[in-house]
């Protein structure tokens, strides 16, 4: 089961990309409740989508827009502590109920953009394990979609982090080949939790597999994608 932990992983500028929470998969935690429960269950509606949210102000979203395309003003706002700009788009995860009234939101999680970056000669890699869960295209093309399932717990060092990462190892006829790097950094490995990223789709991508590659608990694992 996931656990959220707002401080345990850092993805950092140029190699790594900053970050400063990790993301439940909230429904997952939603289907072993209903497991409980007779007939409809309060998440039986419930939809999840990925897009960009608009703030309205800090920490507040008033719109939001799916890969879809589709274009959703919220009855009431979403609070996103993570969105601290006005008047900002910020890439979500955002579940909501459809109503005939308008779209009720249940809560909006940050989706962090992470850009391929080329090491530098003679940096030092970590390649810790993690969980790549899947890999897909979203449905604008704009994106990479990823679900990392990083396992963790409290340390000693309140300071020490997780820090994770993508870099570009090759680009050829055929494919585009990337690699997650991850440092725990000491961090025990207690429980799992969710984290969902987008890399941006640029011009070598488009017409080319691109292989995703990582040291999980079963040694390396590579999804890949056809990029349209």
């Amino acid at each position: 089961m996931s656990k959220s932990d707002h401080s345990i992983i850092r993805l950092t500028s140029a190699m790594w990309l900053s970050v400063a929470a990790l993301i439940v998969q909230l429904l997952l935690a939603a289907c072993t409740t209903d497991a409980y429960e007779s007939g409809e269950g309060k998440y039986s509606h419930l939809t999840a989508e990925f897009g960009m949210a608009h703030t309205v102000a800090k920490g507040k979203v008033d719109v939001f827009t799916t890969d879809g395309g589709r274009n959703i003003t919220l009855a009431s706002h979403a609070t996103a502590s993570w969105a601290t700009t006005p008047d900002s788009l910020y890439r979500s995860l955002l579940y909501f109920y459809d109503n005939e009234d308008g779209v009720s939101p249940f809560s909006i999680a940050q989706v962090f953009v992470m850009k391929p970056a080329v090491p530098k000669e003679g940096e030092k890699l970590s390649y810790d394990p993690l969980t790549l869960s899947s890999l897909w295209q979203s449905d604008d093309g704009k994106w990479l979609n990823m679900r990392l399932d990083i396992k963790s717990g409290e340390a000693d060092d309140p300071k020490a982090v997780h820090n994770v990462g993508v870099v570009k190892e090759s680009v050829a006829d055929e494919a585009y080949k990337l690699r997650i790097v991850h440092a725990r950094n000491g961090r025990p490995e207690y429980y799992t939790s969710t984290v969902y990223v987008s890399i941006p789709v640029d011009e070598e991508m488009i017409g080319r597999r691109v292989d995703i590659a990582a040291m999980t608990y079963n040694g390396e694992k590579t999804l890949s994608v056809e990029v349209e």
